[in-house]
């Protein structure tokens, strides 16, 4: 006749899993799925534990469980009024699976702490600072005074109206003469009929003339008397 052990074995490996997966799946205790399988009950927690066990092994490999259970009863020799008791599980007794442990260590939760500490100021300070802009207003800009002092100096200039200035000697007869036009000499020496001087002047004509008597001049083609005597000299300027 069949132990539960033997069942229990054999629901597995038709299953194909083996004991490790099956502790990792129902998070029992490998050594309590192995005494199951080898009989030894007595390495096993109280009844309601094992009725616990043997419900999470069977339904793990997709059986009924009922069978398995009817056949533990027998095999302890069960009263049928403790059969169906069932006691509490102790978070002793069910263990984490032996592969994956999702266990946190207190360092590597404070380094998250730490980081989320700083992020969190990060975004204050950030705030904090653009709330800070916001208030405050721009002075207004108050336009600098300028004081300019102006290099240009206004030259009154008087504008003088040029004029032509000719000069002859009466026929047969001669002079010694100078004429400066605007500041330069424009002639020196003697002066004869055979002689006509005639200059466009911009400003100003000096003439000095011997005999005066004898010298016509014209200004704009208009007779300009020179005063008598001898070696005169006689200042034109143009008109303002």
């Amino acid at each position: 006749m069949s132990t539960l052990g033997d069942m229990l074995y054999k629901a597995r490996k038709d299953a194909g899993y083996s004991l490790p997966e099956i502790s990792n799946g129902t998070h029992i205790r490998l050594s309590y799925l192995e005494a199951l399988e080898d009989g030894h009950y007595d390495d096993l927690p109280v009844k309601g534990y094992v009725r616990l066990f043997i419900n999470s092994y069977v339904n793990y490999c997709h059986l009924d469980p009922l069978p398995f259970l009817a056949q533990y009863e027998r095999e302890i020799g069960t009263p049928p009024d403790e059969a169906h008791v069932e006691r509490p599980i102790q978070a002793t007794e069910v263990v984490a699976p032996q592969g994956k442990q999702h266990t946190i260590d207190w360092r590597v939760a404070l380094v998250i702490c730490g980081v989320i500490a700083i992020i969190a100021f990060t975004i204050w300070l950030a705030f904090s600072l653009a709330n800070k802009k916001s208030d405050v207003s721009p002075a207004p800009v108050t336009p600098a005074s300028v004081e300019t002092t102006s290099t240009d100096k206004v030259i009154t200039t008087t504008t003088s109206k040029p004029f032509k200035l000719d000069i002859t000697v009466d026929e047969g007869s001669a002079t010694e003469e100078k004429l400066i036009v605007d500041g330069a000499v424009a002639y020196e020496g003697v002066l004869t009929s055979s002689n006509r001087l005639t200059y466009d002047v911009e400003s100003s004509a000096q003439i000095t003339v011997a005999n005066p008597a004898i010298i016509k001049v014209k200004r704009d083609g208009e007779d300009y008397a020179l005063p008598q005597g001898n070696n005169i000299t006689v200042d034109l300027k143009a008109s303002k």
